[in-house]
């Protein structure tokens, strides 16, 4: 392309910005260009004819980079949040619980039909749009109904299922009608983030306000009340325990009660009198003591058991 059309830095900014497919299309659009340059016997013909859809390839590569950078500016110019003006429509809300599940009956079972499973979701949308189509006259423009998903991704994937029902089985009545649907990040929706990803209008205007605001302020709420909470039974803790800190650094007094067995006096100490009774002190030395005395210490060792 530079042979033919000239070096232009937009056109190189232009093929280094774009993506691994657009490059494998802009290939195969100088291939087939080449080609067909090949088939042309005059060789002047051949020059021309490659020249010409090259400069018209490269031009609309300049332009789609030039419209690329224009949306950058535009951008930069509304850093204020931009909220769209929207008629003034009647919007009532749709409660539907995808919990209840329509059993088969017995006779569908045996002739083996096919059994899809209850969309409350499509039932709404097929009776709204019913009503709208016996109350008011049908005309040429078709009319336009706002849905606003709030929910989950199981809500979404019940809205898609009622579109792809509705478009198959009620396409006389879906002819009359435009739907339009709108996701609105109230619970996790993976659909969402990647709508906040990809535009940043919805990023900036929706998704942050709704996602941080509303829906992750009860989560921060309930985690900072827990918080709380263990911060006052760890305080309470440590308070109980240094309440009674003196009652486990009190020293228990011992006892200097000896304790002694009754044993034969006669056996141990055949030299002593029979009223003394052998006692062994801490430093190994064997002391006779009086039974007068023995009776004591017993007595006062049953009197601490007790």
């Amino acid at each position: 392309m530079n042979h033919d059309v000239g070096v232009s830095q937009l056109l190189l900014k232009a093929i280094r910005n774009s993506s691994e497919n657009k490059l494998m299309n802009n290939w195969r659009r100088v291939m087939d260009i080449l080609l067909q340059s090949a088939t042309y016997n005059n060789v002047k013909k051949a020059n021309e004819f490659r020249i010409q859809k090259l400069k018209a390839l490269a031009n609309e590569l300049i332009s789609q980079i030039q419209e690329n950078e224009q949306k950058h500016t535009e951008l930069q110019e509304f850093p204020a949040n931009y909220l769209p003006t929207l008629p003034t429509l009647n919007h009532t809300s749709l409660v539907c619980d995808l919990l209840q599940q329509e059993w088969p009956k017995k006779g569908q079972i045996a002739s083996g039909d096919v059994i899809y499973p209850l969309n409350e979701v499509m039932v709404y949308i097929r009776n709204i749009m019913t009503e709208i189509a016996n109350t008011e006259p049908i005309t040429d423009a078709p009319v336009t109904l706002r849905f606003a998903i709030a929910g989950s991704d199981r809500i979404l994937n019940a809205a898609c299922c009622a579109y792809g029902c509705l478009y198959r089985h009620y396409q006389s009545l879906l002819a009359h009608f435009k739907l339009e649907f709108f996701v609105l990040p109230f619970s996790k929706n993976h659909y969402a983030e990647w709508l906040a990803r990809m535009d940043p209008w919805y990023k900036f205007s929706l998704y942050a306000y709704n996602a941080y605001s509303h829906l992750n302020i009860y989560v921060y709420t309930y985690m900072y009340i827990y918080i709380i909470f263990i911060f006052i039974f760890i305080f309470i803790f440590i308070f109980i325990c240094i309440c009674h800190l003196p009652f486990f650094l009190k020293k228990k007094k011992k006892s200097r009660h000896i304790f002694v067995p009754f044993q034969s006096p006669m056996f141990l100490c055949p030299d002593i009198h029979p009223t003394t009774r052998p006692v062994k002190e801490a430093n190994g030395k064997l002391v006779c003591v009086h039974a007068s005395h023995v009776t004591n210490i017993v007595l006062q060792r049953q009197a601490l058991i007790n």
